[in-house]
């Protein structure tokens, strides 16, 4: 079994900056919890660039879970 959980409000994003926008504060960090939460309630929050993220933490996880179950 593997678990995993995604970091969408603190630190810098595992993606590019550039992919992932609206995450972001102009100093290229993530929105913090209040303001994911203020971004979703207004609209701002860019679907596609939430499962870009998601994909670019999840993956990397994958694949060495694959891997190492093959040794």
């Amino acid at each position: 079994m593997l678990g995993l959980h995604v970091n969408l409000s603190e630190g810098v994003p595992v993606s590019s900056v550039q992919a992932v926008g609206s995450l972001l504060t102009a100093d290229k960090v993530f929105l913090g919890k209040a303001g994911i939460r203020m971004a979703i309630d207004n609209g701002a929050l860019n679907a596609d660039e939430v499962h870009l993220l998601i994909i670019a933490e999840v993956l990397p996880h994958i694949i060495v879970f694959t891997l190492s179950q093959k040794f």
